[in-house]
């Protein structure tokens, strides 16, 4: 993927950069790379964004572990409506159920 739309601010391409580096597809695999342009995503309302922002903050991929900020993020994508959100906060045995909704 070329980060060129990501780095002038395009939300959608900043979620797709931040998956390849999480997933190493196209580049090398980077956690903190793909938090940073996940959370730019997040920060833009991006609800797919903001899923992968909070899975990486439960599991400490590329972040340290913060199970209530994941739960904010989190929180926010269920808010939109995204389904993987739904399924995730509805789900007892993941560190973020713990967490309110916010």
């Amino acid at each position: 993927m070329e980060p060129k739309a990501a780095e002038q601010g395009l939300a959608a391409a900043q979620y797709d950069l931040g998956n390849c580096y999480l997933s190493g597809i196209g580049r090398n695999t980077d956690q903190a790379e793909a938090v940073k342009w996940h959370r730019k995503a997040a920060e833009q309302g991006y609800a797919q964004a903001q899923y992968n922002l909070g899975l990486c903050l439960v599991n400490g991929w590329g972040v340290e572990k913060d199970e209530k900020e994941a739960g904010k993020w989190i929180s926010q994508s269920y808010k939109q409506g995204f389904m993987m959100s739904q399924y995730s906060l509805s789900k007892s045995n993941l560190g973020f159920c713990s967490v309110p909704l916010q």
